[in-house]
């Protein structure tokens, strides 16, 4: 695009300029050109590649929209939010592997698995530890906030086994 195009369409007076094109490359030239040469204090760029956003913010481009970035932020927010994550459904006897997260403030935070009362037919095979490094524990072994709890729990425990394993220190 021509300066003169520019200049006649008001770009040295605006404000703020929107690049909104379905090509990264060429919101990006847009945003830089209105910036650098035209002094417009504020632009906002589309984003169609997730991965181009540092790029854009490295080149000065502090305010970009993707709509692949908010469509994953509507998912998650869509994912259940408890702790209590269903890995594998075991044949016969109602059995399942589920993985828990301990929160911060879960009242089982230092305590021994001894001292924890599972429901019945529930065990814990596997702790992961916030710096991913696994251990199989034992009953003198200690959870902590941020522990990756493997479990085996009947289908009907499910429920009680995430609520002892989650439950802050204010509703035990």
């Amino acid at each position: 695009c021509e300066v003169s195009t520019l200049v006649a369409a008001g770009m040295n007076r605006a404000e703020m300029v929107l690049a909104v094109t379905g090509d990264d490359e060429d919101n990006l030239v847009v945003c830089q050109v209105a910036n650098r040469r035209f002094n417009v204090p504020r632009t906002v760029a589309r984003i169609n590649n997730p991965k181009n956003e540092e790029i854009f913010r490295k080149l000065g481009i502090a305010t970009t929209v993707s709509a692949t970035t908010a469509i994953l932020a509507q998912i998650e927010q869509e994912l259940p939010s408890h702790a209590l994550i269903p890995l594998m459904k075991l044949r016969g006897g109602g059995f399942e592997i589920v993985e828990i997260k301990v929160p911060d403030e879960a009242s089982v935070v230092g305590q021994r698995l001894r001292d924890i009362l599972l429901p019945q037919q529930s065990l814990i095979s596997l702790i992961i530890d916030r710096d991913g490094v696994p251990r199989v524990p034992n009953s003198d072994s200690v959870l902590e906030a941020g522990d990756e709890v493997i479990a085996v729990t009947k289908l009907e425990s499910e429920a009680r086994l995430r609520s002892i394993l989650t439950a802050s220190s204010d509703s035990a």
